[in-house]
């Protein structure tokens, strides 16, 4: 099968895929990094690379690579998939395929364990990536929506409601002029972070994910910004989230058409 590509946003399939330890094993990964940082687009640098990804080739580990085009030629045969097979006086089959930087190249043994996972953008992957190489690898987006549980996007459901119903009250209709720092996956990743227990774990009771539920609405009310809304009327929304379980009601804490200088300082 062909080695793996996982679209995602901000970086987000980097920490997911390490979140769940059934899917990568920490101690048996090599994570390498690409950067535009002159000394990092230097041949020595792809070098040094280029040997940690040939070690880990050997000795079967997954190498995760982020973000690092710069790197993707010298694995021309490693995306072909194009091995040798050589076997040693006792019969037994070796993987081999060509690692190369420029006109330099080797064949390098490939372990039947290792593994090659790229992390990329998906707004980078379209526009700056070849099609060529697109296709060599197994394509799957990765963002902290796409491995929510049941219940968990169930929760996600119950925080986009909320959120909704803050947006109308203020009656604004950017979210990111309301909520700081919004974008598609917030939610998601508010609700992951929030989560107390696996999915192994004892069913939560009604109260505990009330609870939950509570406290997730009160840390995506603490991004909203305070030039939609007051920091005095804000408290109180929180005062009136957390004493109800409810989403606050944001009638009561507009703003006034033209907030003081003071209302754009930070709520405390």
């Amino acid at each position: 099968c062909r080695h793996l590509m996982l679209l995602t946003r901000n970086a987000a399939a980097l920490h997911l895929l390490f979140r769940n330890s059934s899917l990568l094993n920490p101690s048996e990964t090599e994570v390498l990094f690409g950067s535009n940082f002159p000394e990092d687009l230097n041949e020595l640098h792809l070098v040094k690379q280029v040997n940690r990804i040939k070690l880990a080739m050997a000795h079967g580990r997954t190498v995760v690579l982020v973000n690092h085009d710069n790197v993707y030629e010298a694995l021309y045969d490693l995306l072909n998939q194009r091995y040798l097979i050589k076997r040693d006086a006792n019969g037994v089959a070796q993987r081999l395929l060509r690692l190369a930087i420029g006109s330099r190249s080797q064949l390098c043994v490939v372990h039947e364990a290792f593994k090659l996972v790229v992390v990329v953008e998906a707004a980078h992957a379209w526009a700056r990536l070849d099609l060529p190489l697109l296709n060599r690898f197994e394509k799957q987006v990765m963002t902290a929506k796409e491995v929510l549980s049941r219940a968990q996007t169930a929760e996600a459901t119950a925080l986009a409601d909320f959120v909704a119903h803050v947006r109308s009250e203020c009656e604004v209709d950017d979210l990111t002029k309301l909520f700081a720092g919004f974008h598609e996956a917030m939610l998601a990743s508010l609700v992951l972070c929030h989560w107390a227990r696996d999915e192994t774990e004892e069913q939560e009771t009604v109260e505990e994910e009330a609870e939950a539920g509570a406290e997730m609405r009160e840390a995506a009310s603490n991004g909203i910004s305070d030039t939609i809304v007051a920091g005095d009327a804000m408290g109180d929304a929180h005062a009136i989230a957390a004493r109800t379980q409810q989403p606050p009601s944001s009638s009561a804490a507009v703003a006034s058409a033209s907030p003081s200088p003071s209302s754009s300082s930070p709520s405390p």
